[in-house]
């Protein structure tokens, strides 16, 4: 046929790259992780939309990985510091690593609540109880790697300390 479909027969640039970015991420160890950070600086992140996919893969490996948060965030670590900035689609301020990483834990963060709250209407309790675990795994995901950015100085303390704040709570009572 004309059209048939032929497996990896995508022209595709952009498919391929993305494709090549889970294949190397689903490898990555400590033991192999300066060869494949090389492999990933150089597999063609070279605009805005690849740099924002780039995240989005490394930003889901990690909160759905815990264990590994750690080296999760010293790959954003190498990708802030080589990656270059992009021009921005609209003129503004150029398109960054760090900004598009940051705006991706925060807005994961911010919804988390309203996950939560979505919860509320599952009705089957087969499917709550599942959908209740994968809201608690993305949240404890996306705060161990809040966690550990801040630990390699990539958040702000004062971002952090707005996390820590909102999951408190505001006090109940007034202290003395």
């Amino acid at each position: 046929a004309e059209n048939a479909w032929a497996r990896g027969a995508t022209d595709d640039a952009k498919m391929k790259t993305t494709r090549a970015i889970k294949g190397i991420l689903n490898k990555i160890t400590p033991e192999k992780f300066d060869r494949l950070m090389e492999q990933l600086l150089e597999c063609g992140i070279d605009d805005a939309a690849t740099l924002a996919e780039t995240i989005s893969i490394v930003f889901d490996k990690a909160i759905w990985e815990p264990g590994f948060c750690g080296m999760y965030a010293d790959v954003c670590l190498r990708l802030s510091k080589e990656l270059p900035e992009f021009p921005a689609p609209n003129g503004g301020k150029p398109v960054t690593f760090r900004r598009i990483l940051l705006n991706t834990c925060q807005e994961e963060f911010e919804g988390a609540g309203k996950a939560r709250d979505a919860l509320a209407s599952v009705v089957d309790p087969a499917e709550r109880a599942a959908a209740t675990k994968r809201v608690k795994v993305r949240t404890m995901g996306n705060i161990k790697l809040i966690g550990e950015l801040y630990k390699k100085r990539m958040i702000a303390e004062k971002i952090l300390h707005a996390c820590v704040t909102d999951l408190l709570g505001a006090p109940s009572v007034e202290p003395p």
